[in-house]
């Protein structure tokens, strides 16, 4: 018998496992956990999803509000009405994401803003961090209306690296460039957010940068090594 010949296919071992009692309770727990998390979602979002169907968005999910064509700045009251309410966090990082569409710019970035202020950081984890999201959502749908909030939350070195792409987001504040630009120099020497201050830098094209940025091309994590390369990319000669 060849080599190939002996080796099991895919679905052999799959037939295989599905006759272990260990791994048929394994995808029986794996199923009730989803169906919880199923329900739980549809008993947290029901109001917000009432509102949303009488102001004209008949969506299941708010991930359905974020498919093309679906949502516009129409639900952005409904959606900032609910995102202080809303506690259960599937829900709450599906509702933050649906805030940082292109269509709820720039309405939603003050009141991303201040849900980012409300977070208790003792509550917000590394593996489900809320200010994470914000922040994701702030880079999308932020200009220059908040960006003395942003300043000020990008300089706080109590929110760690929660605040990364609140950083990053500095990055879009062409029309503020005078004042983040220093900001984001004196924030790479902060270990924890300098690989989204060299993001900023280059979305900005401050030349004044490079000298500063292309020590970043040697650092010890592969990620900021590739942004500090394409930024210097986007400074030019």
């Amino acid at each position: 018998m060849s080599r190939r010949q002996g080796r099991k296919t895919a679905a052999e071992l799959m037939a295989e496992l599905e006759q272990k009692p260990e791994f048929v309770e394994r995808q029986r727990q794996k199923l009730v956990r989803c169906e919880e998390n199923l329900r739980r979602y549809a008993e947290a979002a029901a109001g917000l999803l009432g509102d949303l169907e009488a102001a004209g968005f008949p969506v299941e999910t708010l991930a359905g509000l974020r498919q093309r064509g679906v949502g516009d700045r129409r639900a952005v009251p409904v959606l900032l009405k609910w995102l202080p309410l809303v506690t259960y966090l599937p829900l709450k990082e599906d509702l933050i994401a649906t805030l940082g569409s292109a269509w709820a710019r720039p309405e939603a970035a003050r009141p991303l803003v201040e849900e980012f202020r409300r977070v208790d950081p003792a509550e917000d984890t590394a593996g489900a961090s809320v200010r994470w999201s914000i922040g994701d959502a702030l880079e999308r749908v932020a200009d220059e209306s908040v960006v003395d909030d942003l300043i000020e939350i990008a300089t706080d070195a109590r929110h760690g690296h929660h605040r990364g792409l609140v950083v990053a987001a500095l990055g879009n504040m062409g029309k503020a460039r005078d004042r983040v630009v220093p900001v984001l120099l004196e924030l790479l020497g902060d270990e924890d957010v300098a690989g989204y201050a060299v993001m900023g830098l280059g979305k900005l094209k401050a030349r004044e940068a490079r000298p500063a940025i292309e020590r970043f091309v040697y650092h010890h994590e592969p990620w900021v090594r590739k942004e500090a390369k394409r930024a210097l990319a986007k400074l030019g000669p």
